[in-house]
């Protein structure tokens, strides 16, 4: 859930709980966690669920990602390393079969290793960059 304030983010957490509970869902507590992209923040949120304070944290693991409040290196280079895998890995079967065309390599390149490479990238942080003058 991403939101622009504390109390929006509360509220919200709310209403996914309500929901939850509406449809018989339960959500882990202990895997439930909050992160701010606002690194000028003066304090960490205090989100509650079911009235249990959530953990705040600046990095977590979700979908085979890494999402970091500031930094996307982590992710970046674990993403690096797994299409590098995947391209390795066509590598009898694809590259070095003479029986495809270039077009269906390539094609087979773009489906496996920039799939690869790219998912998740939507959830990395923006940044800001300013233009000098």
């Amino acid at each position: 859930m991403v939101t622009n304030t504390e109390n929006d983010l509360q509220a919200l957490t709310d209403r996914f709980s309500a929901a939850c509970n509406r449809f018989g869902l339960v959500i882990s507590q202990p895997k439930a966690e909050v992160m701010q992209q606002d690194n000028q923040a003066e304090r960490l949120a205090d989100i509650r669920q079911n009235n249990e304070l959530l953990k705040n944290t600046n990095t977590f693991r979700c979908l085979s990602c890494i999402i970091s409040s500031s930094r996307v290196d982590a992710d970046i280079n674990a993403r690096i390393a797994k299409a590098s895998s995947a391209f390795g890995s066509l590598r009898d079967n694809v590259w070095d079969n003479s029986k495809l065309t270039l077009c269906t390599k390539i094609s087979v390149n773009i489906a496996v290793v920039f799939s690869t490479l790219y998912y998740g990238t939507e959830a990395w942080p923006r940044k800001e960059t300013r233009k000098e003058s």
